[in-house]
């Protein structure tokens, strides 16, 4: 039985690789102590690739995780994020569980990542945590601020972060 309950969002375009690698890193990483409902939103513009995206998501089986592919037609990123969400919010408003979204270009790579960002959100003030790679960022644009009585500094603001890794808590997501 696992202790917490997650949404990971995968969205993704053209690069079966990608997904591959994303996936196996997720099923080496995750903890079993999180039940998984994984979204991989795919707007493929090859249908050769996007078949091989569906049929390697709907073979998937792993324990305490259910995959769902989504698949979408000339689609932005904020539409495939859009897409995922809507899944979300059909479910019962008391039953929703973190979310973590990201690119399909992301590895993981240390063990219990999940349980860290679950239990980052749980103990600090914050309700959403966003990660991406300091090589993007722009370094005159540190953001500094306190939330709750506890310091965050920002490598960027939030429209100059590419590449995030996202984490959005179920009482954010309620009150959206």
């Amino acid at each position: 039985n696992a202790k917490y309950s997650a949404v990971l969002g995968v969205k993704c375009k053209n690069r079966f690789s990608y997904v591959k690698d994303f996936v196996d890193s997720f099923n080496h990483t995750r903890s079993s102590d999180v039940y998984f409902k994984v979204y991989v939103a795919d707007t493929s513009t090859n249908e050769q690739v996007a078949s091989q995206i569906r049929n390697y998501i709907e073979n998937l089986k792993q324990p305490n995780t259910e995959v769902v592919y989504l698949r979408f037609h000339d689609a932005s990123v904020t539409d495939l994020s859009n897409g995922i969400l809507s899944e979300v919010y059909k479910w019962d408003k008391s039953s929703i569980p973190t979310i973590f979204m990201a690119d399909e270009d992301l590895t993981f790579l240390k063990k219990g990542w999940d349980l860290k960002y679950i239990e980052a959100l749980m103990n600090t003030p914050y309700k959403h945590l966003v990660f991406y790679d300091t090589r993007w960022r722009n370094p005159k644009s540190n953001v500094k601020k306190t939330v709750g009585g506890v310091s965050l500094v920002a490598k960027a603001s939030a429209n100059s972060a590419q590449g995030a890794f996202f984490v959005l808590s179920s009482e954010l997501l309620t009150k959206v």
